[in-house]
């Protein structure tokens, strides 16, 4: 069974190479590059590097020169098997991850809290309750036409310095959300 591949240059100019990894017997794994050959195939047909199994040593074979029969390296992969370690290390895991979860795990998560306020005042429209005006003056984000209902959504972002803050409800909320690592407020009137 022939898998293939490409190999991407970070040199636009110089293209990518296409090849293919053969496993048909099962003694051991051909790679097969797209202008490359061995001393003993025909061009484009050779198999210029080879990993096999051979009196109980994974070894990788390496017909570096066209012209030479046989190969210019063997490499023994001995050295790396898991029992040749000398010191334990943490393993990377190797996965292949969309670039939104990439996004996701480079970025630093921010915590919001939503607060309705009919849960601390009793009012019918927002003009009652004096926070209202303040919240609206600082909110970095606000939505007023929320449904026939005319429920407001204003986000306070923390990050900002606020100048006159009302003492009471307001700097005890903003205060408590600080020492909690709240990034922002989400005032609300309830849905």
């Amino acid at each position: 069974m022939n898998q293939s591949f490409t190999l991407k240059c970070d040199n636009d100019e110089l293209g990518d190479v296409e090849g293919y990894v053969v496993n048909n017997t099962g003694l051991g794994l051909a790679l097969h590059f797209d202008g490359y050959s061995d001393h003993c195939s025909a061009d484009n047909t050779g198999i210029p590097v080879y990993l096999e199994k051979y009196e109980g040593e994974l070894r990788v074979l390496v017909y570096a020169d066209i012209n030479q029969e046989e190969p210019t390296h063997v490499i023994s992969l001995e050295g790396a098997h898991v029992t040749k370690r000398n010191e334990s290390v943490e393993p990377t895991a190797v996965t292949t991850e969309s670039p939104v979860a990439a996004y996701f795990k480079a970025s630093q998560v921010q915590r919001i809290i939503d607060i309705n306020m009919t849960d601390f005042f009793d009012y019918d429209v927002t003009d009652e309750v004096s926070e209202w005006a303040w919240i609206e003056q600082y909110a970095s984000y606000d939505f007023r036409g929320n449904g026939e209902s005319g429920i407001n959504d204003y986000i306070l972002n923390l990050a900002n310095d606020f100048d006159d803050i009302p003492g009471g409800f307001l700097a005890e909320l903003i205060e408590t959300a600080r020492a909690n690592n709240v990034h922002y407020i989400l005032f609300n009137q309830g849905c």
